[in-house]
């Protein structure tokens, strides 16, 4: 996983970033309820509650930047000039 981030990072393409940060906020919310999971099930209650909080606030995070991104790009494809 580390190789592909470090060269979609080095690529600087903006289409396979956003695909890989959405590859990492689904695998984020993955995590977090399997760790959430693991609480109903009793075994390790509290680091399990305490990781899927981790998990879960990280992928929330990534949410927002990739929500704030196509504003951005929505933004900026409607301020452009009308062809003549």
């Amino acid at each position: 996983m580390y190789v592909v981030i470090v060269r979609t990072l080095r690529r600087g393409d903006a289409v396979s970033a956003r695909l890989l940060v959405t590859a990492l906020v689904v695998l984020n919310f993955l995590v977090a309820a399997n760790h959430f999971a693991a609480v109903m099930q009793g075994s390790g209650a509290l680091l399990n509650t305490i990781a899927g909080t981790i998990n879960v606030g990280s992928g929330t995070l990534g949410l927002v930047a990739l929500w704030r991104e196509r504003i951005a790009d929505a933004a900026a494809k409607h301020s452009q000039p009308l062809p003549a």
